[in-house]
């Protein structure tokens, strides 16, 4: 029920009951099911399938290059390996190692092109 528990605070239900209904359905049909063992095979599955994307969409051979934990690219890989769904710029839900990767690469660019502007700025 623990590990339940950690995924619920993925998808908040005050706000849309389907939502609510889809979270329910994933903690006790999904992940939550597994044994530590598997889970922990999951997550290493998923960051490596992430990492083989990251490098082929930008060149990233290690999680390090994304930044410290508070950056929102290293977030969305962090999110996205401990088996939840990434919300993108947009709205959108994503749960694939290509969407993350390419998120990722989208939020990298909107970050190196604020880091121009307020240098050009001062």
């Amino acid at each position: 029920m623990k590990m339940a528990l950690h995924f619920y605070h993925l998808f908040p239900g005050d706000k849309d009951p389907m939502i609510s209904q889809f979270a329910q359905d994933f903690i006790y049909k999904g992940v939550a099911h597994l044994e530590n063992k598997d889970f922990k095979q999951l997550q290493l599955q998923r960051k490596n399938d992430l990492l083989k994307c990251l490098n082929e969409y930008m060149n990233v051979k290690s999680y390090e290059e994304l930044g410290p934990s508070t950056n929102p690219c290293q977030r969305a890989a962090i999110d996205f390996i401990n088996c939840g769904t990434t919300t993108s710029l947009f709205g959108y839900k994503i749960n694939t190692p290509s969407s993350v990767a390419v998120l990722i690469r989208l939020k990298r660019n909107i970050l190196k092109d604020k880091e121009k502007r307020e240098a050009a700025c001062c």
